[in-house]
């Protein structure tokens, strides 16, 4: 049922779902412009990559409070402060004249995000209860997932087109646009009662309780090294495919669109699944599947020439195994931690971001025109990944919620 939100409630809805779109596409989009970007600035692979993991620590440095500002001020000021710096830094990136002031537009970008992707889940769960809840949560994973798997397409298009610049335009309209309703239509979902003031000693007595805790941390640092060859690939293939292997763009998008279409729909049959099958014998098959991929691609880089189809069909066998563990595995976390739920879906995204801005940042100072100098990479994270995800589900009581949690 609908509560406070009276006929606006669908348009309350539209609005936050249209920002959480925007939000999320903002690396799938721009990832097939890494050549052009290169080429106008006259820089490295390496240094454009790193445009990614500077996103990332923002998002890093600036998930650590969101959660705890927003239960003490209220959603709506800290939802729009971070839009508000969301929109900056794609302004920022839509005009830089040099890589430096990309760089720093594309912080702030990562300072913003994490307001609106983290903040729109909490104003919904405020408003809408119940089975409603849960279906509208639903919806929106499957519209943000089906959303990333055409956005490296528009991206290319747009690239192709309009350069580089448009990919971030399009950012930046977007965001400004569901702002603005966000602004007009979507009304303060926590009471003053249910308020509690803000404590810096609290919070990190409550991060300290998670980073103390070995389930905690093996959970989530199993998950984000699972996931960080994914996150490898889309920064890499750009480089490797349009440049390296001279792979055309109309052709290139498909090969990333498939990877990135095939976890947007496999992501959709999780909720489908659960329920039905024995989860924790799930995680683990799907873990090692994941690692399957994981040494098919490192064996293809190391044996084989470098061949788009051959690597993105591994990239597909990955992708099918680590998609169950990333959407539901979570949830076990929630469960162990019911009363620092806030706090953990909180670390568990800083230290996500924190591990794959380190990682991206190494695979480009390795990447040397050759998929033989990331694949090896890519083993070592989900093998370590795997191994600490099965050490984690090892006689623990597992249990899967109604919603699932991305790896984006």
């Amino acid at each position: 049922m609908l509560t406070r939100t009276g006929q606006k409630g669908h348009l309350i809805y539209l609005s936050l779902v249209l920002l959480a779109v925007f939000c999320w596409i903002e690396v799938d989009l721009y990832a097939p412009s890494f050549p052009q970007i290169r080429q106008h600035f006259g820089t490295t692979e390496a240094m454009i990559q790193w445009s990614l993991s500077i996103n990332f620590i923002g998002y890093f440095l600036s998930s650590l409070f969101v959660g705890p500002l927003a239960d003490s001020f209220g959603r709506r000021p800290i939802l729009l402060a971070g839009c508000a710096l969301f929109i900056a830094g794609s302004l920022v990136c839509a005009l830089a004249p040099s890589l430096p002031v990309l760089l720093a537009g594309r912080l702030l970008q990562g300072l913003g995000v994490s307001a609106p992707t983290t903040l729109s889940l909490a104003v919904i769960a405020d408003l809408f209860h119940g089975d409603k809840q849960i279906k509208l949560f639903s919806l929106m994973n499957s519209l943000i997932t089906i959303t990333m798997a055409a956005a490296p397409i528009a991206g290319a298009f747009l690239s192709e087109h309009f350069g580089w610049r448009s990919n971030f335009g399009l950012i930046l309209g977007g965001s400004v646009l569901s702002t603005l309703l966000v602004c007009f239509l979507v009304p303060e979902s926590q009471p003053d009662d249910q308020r509690t003031p803000f404590s810096a000693r609290r919070m990190v007595q409550s991060y300290a309780t998670l980073l103390r805790s070995r389930f905690f941390m093996t959970t989530t640092v199993g998950l984000v090294l699972l996931a960080i060859p994914y996150f490898i690939f889309i920064a890499t293939i750009p480089f490797l495919f349009l440049e390296a292997l001279k792979v055309p763009m109309s052709s290139y998008v498909y090969y990333q669109g498939v990877v990135v279409g095939l976890f947007a729909v496999l992501s959709l049959l999780v909720p489908a699944l659960v329920g039905r099958v024995d989860a924790k014998k799930m995680a683990i098959g799907s873990t090692c599947l994941a690692l399957l991929g994981g040494l098919g691609m490192f064996l293809h880089g190391l044996c084989l020439p470098d061949s788009p189809t051959g690597i993105t069909l591994l990239m597909c066998l990955y992708v099918a195994g680590v998609v169950w563990p990333c959407g539901c595995i979570f949830a076990a976390i929630f469960d162990a931690f019911p009363d620092l739920k806030g706090s953990a879906s909180a670390l568990f995204s800083s230290l996500r971001m924190l591990l794959m801005a380190s990682a991206i940042s190494l695979s480009g100072h390795l990447y040397s025109d050759s998929f033989k100098s990331v694949a090896w990479l890519m083993l070592v994270s989900v093998a370590a990944g795997s191994l600490l995800i099965l050490s984690s589900q090892r006689g623990a009581g597992f249990r899967v919620g109604n919603e699932s949690v991305g790896i984006h």
